[in-house]
């Protein structure tokens, strides 16, 4: 199972690196196909999973992961910086933000 845990701020977290396939996995990607195509998701998706070699996919542990990374730098960040040295990061809502210090606009309806 792929480490779904942040460890910042004591280190770091790794840089996640994503490449075509290995030549030498080819029979681990066949393996999965084969279970796909027999209905058998769960199977696939457990046979990759446990893969001990370095075989990466997309999967719900990567989206939980940036998660856990997100947290860990707020929690951080709410702990250690004033709300003045807080950088305005995000800001969400229907209107374009009039302060032009955020970074980035998330656009929702509540």
């Amino acid at each position: 199972m792929k480490n779904e845990q942040s460890v910042f701020p004591g280190e770091i977290d790794p840089l996640i690196f994503y490449a075509d396939a290995n030549l030498d996995n080819q029979h681990y990607l066949a393996g999965s196909y084969s279970l796909l195509g027999s209905g058998d998701y769960v199977g696939a998706s457990e046979y990759i999973q446990n893969i001990d070699e370095e075989v990466d996919f997309y999967g719900a542990w990567l989206l939980n992961l940036i998660e856990n990374e997100l947290y860990a730098v707020e929690t951080y960040t709410s702990q250690h910086l004033s709300p003045e040295q807080k950088p305005k990061l995000v800001h969400h809502g229907r209107n374009e933000p009039s302060d032009s210090e955020y970074k980035h606009w998330v656009y929702y309806t509540p």
